[in-house]
């Protein structure tokens, strides 16, 4: 297990995160025999008694795909994503140029974890693109988690490596000129924005222990924020717990320009799918168009009757930590400078006829009444309640056309009656339809 990628989940439990889970129940975190994500599934769904205990697991969820779904008793349910993008960097001697994903398969030998783990899946894509010509056992030599490295630096220049040990490529890079990070596997088009780790549970265990998994959900979706954040006690926790802790700082800050770790713990179906896809293309065969709709339609099935109790806990924690996500902070933004763009725009088409009162209306007025809004729902963080912000654009909107209209009324000898009711049906409808936009467009957060 990469600890480093599982820093979300220490994080919790060293922060006293878990607290949110009711005083009955404890939290141990445990690792599975084999360290691999199929060694995690079964020890959740195994009927032994030595497994009892178990009631989550973090791994990838396409191992409920591949396994398939248990008896009424073991259904399988996906609560979480805790990692959204293939956290894998491709490390070799600087001895190929790499362009693509498939120019890896130019090296003699490519070093990755055991079957049933991501970066062999990963590993396999690369020999099938490449049409490799040697057999797959000669081209992909499978080591233990946390000794790829090691084994890389002993092997031959013609070989390349695949791992998601930020901490130790980096360490790596930085004592010898001859290595070089030569390609993120997670900046290709079929392995970006795919969940790659989650939490799983089971039906039954939703059934009977609501109140621990909101708990689970609620520290793990709080601990991601911090992580996000770059957070100094993220950081601390990171360099007291790791080998080369000395860059952690640096590691994480990677991890975050690559959106490995996400922003909310729901599960999207655009991310199952590409991770569908991304399983399916590392097979020997890829998937028909049946099989890819039965697999996406899995997603109905053990994901999207949870995804409400995800995104409500992510609305929640935001609130009680008073973040405004960056989703809605980026369409906020610019939604704010839109509606500066927006007044002034309205006002360029009446600075001929109007008169001087008329243009202080819309230069200075018009703007207050949007900045001030603004600036209200920010204080009051209100962009996480959208029959309030329905509301406050609604009255924005009147507000505006109200002031428009009266200015209509005062006296104009050589402005004609006609022009200024066309004005005013222009104002109101650019108002009242550039408002819905952006609102739909601020609250589109999928």
């Amino acid at each position: 297990m990469n600890f480093f990628l599982y820093l979300p989940l220490y994080f919790a439990k060293d922060q006293g995160f878990f607290g949110f889970v009711p005083d009955k129940y404890e939290i141990e975190i445990i690792k599975s025999k084999k360290k691999t994500d199929n060694s995690a599934y079964e020890m959740l769904m195994g009927t032994s008694d030595d497994y009892s205990d178990i009631m989550f697991a973090i791994c990838d969820p396409i191992t409920v795909l591949n396994k398939g779904l248990k008896g009424k008793f073991k259904e399988p349910i996906i609560l979480a994503s805790l990692i959204t993008n293939y956290a894998f960097w491709a490390v070799n001697h600087q001895t190929h140029k790499v362009i693509m994903l498939k120019d890896l398969g130019k090296f003699e030998k490519i070093i990755c974890y055991e079957p049933g783990t991501t970066s062999y899946a990963v590993a396999k894509r690369i020999y099938h693109d490449a049409n490799v010509k040697k057999p797959i056992e000669d081209f992909i030599v499978t080591v233990q988690p946390n000794s790829e490295l090691t084994r890389f630096t002993e092997a031959k220049p013609g070989t390349v490596v695949i791992s998601p040990d930020l901490l130790g490529i980096d360490a790596l890079v930085g004592r010898k000129e001859s290595y070089n990070i030569e390609f993120a596997i997670g900046t290709t088009e079929e392995y970006g924005d795919a969940v790659i780790t989650a939490l799983i549970s089971r039906q039954e265990i939703l059934n009977n222990h609501r109140e621990l998994v909101r708990g689970v959900l609620k520290a793990l979706q709080k601990s991601l924020l911090h992580v996000r954040r770059n957070e100094e006690d993220v950081v601390d926790l990171a360099e007291q717990t790791l080998r080369d802790g000395e860059r952690a700082m640096g590691a994480l800050k990677t991890a975050n320009d690559y959106n490995v770790f996400p922003e909310s713990i729901e599960t999207k179906r655009s991310h199952w799918e590409r991770a569908v896809k991304a399983i399916s293309l590392s097979r020997n065969k890829t998937f028909s168009e049946y099989e890819l709709c039965e697999s996406f339609s899995m997603y109905d099935k053990v994901v999207k009757p949870y995804c409400h109790m995800a995104k409500e806990i992510f609305h929640e924690t935001c609130i009680d930590e008073r973040i405004v996500p960056n989703a809605l902070q980026e369409v906020s933004t610019v939604r704010f400078w839109k509606k500066y763009i927006f007044a002034f725009v309205w006002m360029a088409i009446s600075v001929v006829p109007f008169l001087y009162f008329k243009l202080l209306i819309q230069f200075i007025i018009i703007p207050i009444v949007i900045g001030s809004t603004e600036a209200l729902a920010y204080y009051f963080k209100l962009h996480e309640h959208r029959p309030l912000r329905m509301i406050a654009n609604i009255m924005v909107s009147l507000f505006i056309i109200t002031i428009c209209s009266f200015a209509l009324y005062i006296k104009e000898p050589f402005f004609p009656d006609h022009i200024k009711y066309w004005y005013f049906i222009i104002i109101a409808f650019g108002t009242f339809t550039y408002t819905f936009t952006i609102f739909q467009k601020a609250y589109k957060l999928e």
